[in-house]
């Protein structure tokens, strides 16, 4: 188990430098359009192994909506962030996404706020107000800041629909046909801006 948190720690935590660096070498929409489209067949590989039906007919509104949160905007967006930042900036923005996720949950699912989390929730903007605060000076892109924050939120919301909508579609098809949308929209654009 502990193996496995390492590696996860690794692999996660090398992602954004290995897209810096692959960005030198792909444009940036057509390399976050195959290397989600790639991902998503392979989980959908998984998912119809898996044997659960996705229920398209009933649940392609939801479907839509998590490609365009959690594949076209997110990666999208990330993608361009880490083009215009260091990847370490990027990443560090990124993860406002925690804290979008408990306002949204409770301005949209109705969840509580205790002060705990409200603690929380300010210390961790701050945070990243620090860290973008070089935008502001001219040190680091703000259009690279934007993309950023706008990843962080498009996740949060994608985060918080898949919550309202976990009983209801299987994990695996709520992952798979997505990223398989998704991955066709940023790939199709990423060719038709080249």
């Amino acid at each position: 188990m502990v193996l496995a948190f390492a590696l996860l720690v690794l692999f996660w935590g090398s992602a954004f430098s290995v897209v810096k660096v692959s960005l030198e070498y792909s444009p940036p929409m057509i390399f976050a359009g195959l290397r989600t489209l790639m991902g998503g067949l392979a989980i959908l590989l998984v998912a119809v192994a898996w044997g659960e039906s996705p229920h398209l007919r009933r649940d392609w509104p939801i479907f839509v909506l998590l490609a365009a949160f959690n594949v076209v905007f997110f990666f999208g967006f990330q993608t361009l962030a880490i083009l215009y930042l260091p990847s370490g900036t990027a990443a560090v923005l990124e993860y406002l996404q925690p804290m979008l996720v408990g306002l949204l949950a409770w301005m949209v699912l109705g969840e509580s706020l205790s002060l705990a989390k409200i603690v929380g929730l300010v210390l961790g903007f701050s945070g990243i107000v620090a860290v973008s605060a070089g935008s502001i000076l001219g040190k680091i892109s703000p259009v690279g800041v934007a993309f950023g924050v706008g990843s962080a939120f498009s996740w949060a919301l994608g985060t918080v629909f898949v919550k309202r909508y976990e009983a209801r579609v299987s994990t695996m098809w709520a992952v798979a046909i997505p990223f398989v949308i998704g991955g066709t929209v940023l790939t199709l654009f990423g060719f038709d801006i080249e």
